[in-house]
């Protein structure tokens, strides 16, 4: 029995499991079922490269596949194919329903409106060859990340981190992100990390924030937190090259949900735009 072989496959087959049919999280597995099911639900391409085509192969070509316990561990890999196809159907069309709902908030022309080099950039086609390759974030070269910037008098919980590009051009657009994790943990610089950098790439100016969590702090303590980081955004982003007239909130989860708050007019202009995440986690 290849057990290298073994392990990639049945790593493989939980998170693939996990992924279409996930375990509610307040029971005994359900932590499990998420993490193992997230890793799936996010990288189905790469997860099915390097822990079923490619340990296959390997296995075929080292001779390995002799024995019917091998054979039953590559039966295994052939129906873990089609359930990684499903995810990353999934994934691709929730592309199109994300498009939808932008252009019923925003119009349109919202890419143009908000952006022009970045709906000039958009591109249609996978990067099939990074996600492979290099399915682990790594930061950008040409983005700034200034850390631990205080907007509140509640230590490193008011923190946030601000990203920028290293030309600071002029008039950007602002995103705040809060970051999830049930109200109960989870910090700045952990999540989301990608879309930070892509559009710090692009010109824009992006914050990535802590606040305060429970059982120490309660609603509307995070929604506090939240309105404390747009007031700072507004005071200080423009020493960043950000014009904080369009300004977006988004979040994961938890922070998603926090964000989707109903603000004050004073709070929230008509230019500023919340994401939208029902689900708290």
């Amino acid at each position: 029995m290849p057990v290298g072989y073994l392990v990639s496959v049945a790593l493989a087959a939980i998170g693939t499991l996990f992924a279409l049919a996930p375990v509610p999280w307040s029971r005994p597995l359900g932590h499990v079922s998420y993490f193992f099911g997230l890793a799936a639900n996010e990288m189905p391409f790469a997860a099915f490269w390097w822990l079923v085509l490619l340990p296959t192969a390997l296995a075929f070509g080292e001779g390995d596949i002799h024995s019917p316990g091998a054979w039953a561990v590559v039966a295994l890999a052939a129906l873990i194919t089609p359930g990684l196809a499903v995810i990353a159907h999934r994934a691709l069309g929730e592309r199109d329903q994300i498009e939808r709902a932008m252009a019923d908030g925003l119009g349109a022309g919202w890419r143009a409106a908000i952006d022009a080099d970045l709906a000039e950039g958009l591109r249609r086609r996978l990067p099939l060859v990074r996600i492979l390759f290099l399915p682990i974030f790594r930061r950008r070269w040409d983005v700034r990340r200034v850390a631990n910037l205080a907007y509140g008098d509640a230590g490193r919980r008011n923190l946030l981190d601000l990203y920028h590009h290293r030309s600071r051009p002029r008039g950007a657009p602002v995103l705040i992100h809060l970051h999830g994790g049930h109200y109960r943990q989870g910090r700045k610089n952990t999540q989301s990390l990608p879309l930070l950098h892509h559009l710090a790439g692009r010109g824009w100016v992006t914050v990535s924030a802590n606040y305060r969590l429970q059982p120490t702090a309660q609603h509307p303590d995070h929604l506090i937190d939240l309105k404390k980081i747009i007031a700072w955004v507004r005071e200080h982003a423009h020493e960043y090259g950000a014009d904080p007239a369009t300004l977006f909130v988004a979040g994961s989860s938890a922070g998603g949900h926090n964000a989707a708050w109903p603000r004050s007019p004073r709070t929230t202009p008509p230019s500023s735009r919340a994401s939208r995440t029902p689900t708290p986690r």
